[in-house]
């Protein structure tokens, strides 16, 4: 509590080019990094868990990474589209498209 009322007290006294890169720099350091490439055998991995789930309707939980931002979905896949290389997935609360490009990591639900 008192490291803010330290930047409050010095905030006055900064330029306001000062206080807006400050802002900036909060912003990037709380956005996540982009994970790096997956490498093959992950990716193989990844799909051959993704076709056991369609195959045979196992529920299944995808992360993704959009937006700077980590993401859990859990559900059912309904379709898998090749052309727009995406994943059709069917949530509780409905259906959500889901990039190839953006998932990171499939499990299995038991």
């Amino acid at each position: 509590m008192a490291i803010d009322r330290g930047m409050k007290k010095w905030t006055s006294m900064m330029l306001p080019a000062h206080i807006s890169r400050l802002h900036e720099w909060n912003k990037e350091l709380q956005q996540e990094k982009k994970p790096e490439k997956l490498p093959e055998w992950l990716l193989e991995e990844l799909q051959q868990t993704i076709e056991v789930a369609y195959q045979q309707q196992k529920s299944l939980t995808l992360t993704t990474f959009e937006m700077e931002k980590w993401h859990r979905f859990t559900g059912l896949i309904h379709h898998i589209d090749f052309q727009k290389k995406q994943i059709l997935l069917t949530l509780n609360e409905g259906f959500r498209s889901i990039p190839f490009t953006t998932i990171q990591r499939a499990e299995l639900d038991d």
